[in-house]
């Protein structure tokens, strides 16, 4: 299963969060490649894993971060 990421919460969460792009990756343990593609929307779907992680470095919950269809 992959989720599509919302990117605006995203950005919102980061800059709410004070920290910068390298800490959250690190902090994360998502890969620096990974975690750029999702930041400049190279990527737009992940795992539920790859979300949490970084939802959880950023002190949000994970389905703050995610598009959710209704389909």
């Amino acid at each position: 299963m992959r989720v599509k990421i919302n990117r605006k919460a995203l950005l919102i969460a980061i800059v709410d969060s004070g920290m910068d792009c390298v800490t959250i990756y690190k902090k994360s343990g998502v890969s620096n490649n990974t975690f750029f593609k999702i930041v400049n929307n190279k990527q737009q779907y992940v795992s539920p894993q790859i979300i949490y992680k970084i939802a959880q470095s950023l002190g949000v919950k994970p389905s703050s971060l995610i598009v959710v269809d209704d389909e």
